[in-house]
């Protein structure tokens, strides 16, 4: 083979390497794009459920607040906040010491006798008597 015909040889395939190049570029940009909107759009709602997750909480707690009495004992009041009447019993020790609201942030150890916990239960209806009180 001649060196001009290595050449010319040479300089088609540079086109076609050229024109592959932009279709794969092209293909790899957009691609790009997509999974970059998706991501953005899966945000986007994880944050707008995350909105209203806590819209929902904070008016759960405001319909709480207002249908609770203000003048219970001391006894019956919670021991972390000191505000709310006590709601929750801690397993497996048995205290009903915590609000609805303090016991979503205490997971770990009873307030009272340091016990792990293990499930934090809402009676469906509630009796001082046949709970273990807090002392």
């Amino acid at each position: 083979m001649q060196v001009s015909s290595l050449v010319k040889k040479l300089d088609d395939s540079k086109k076609n390497y050229r024109i592959l190049c932009i279709i794969f570029g092209t293909v790899g940009i957009v691609l790009g794009a997509l999974i970059i909107r998706k991501y953005w759009k899966n945000k986007l709602m994880y944050e707008e459920e995350d909105r209203r997750k806590l819209r929902i909480e904070e008016s759960r707690r405001e319909r709480r607040r207002r249908m609770r009495d203000d003048d219970l004992p001391e006894n019956q009041l919670c021991v972390v906040c000191k505000a709310n009447p006590i709601e929750i019993i801690l397993l497996p020790c048995g205290h009903v010491c915590l609000c609805e609201d303090c016991s979503v942030d205490i997971t770990e150890q009873c307030p009272v006798c340091r016990a792990g916990i293990e499930k934090n239960l809402l009676p469906m209806f509630y009796n001082v008597l046949f709970l273990k009180k807090c002392t």
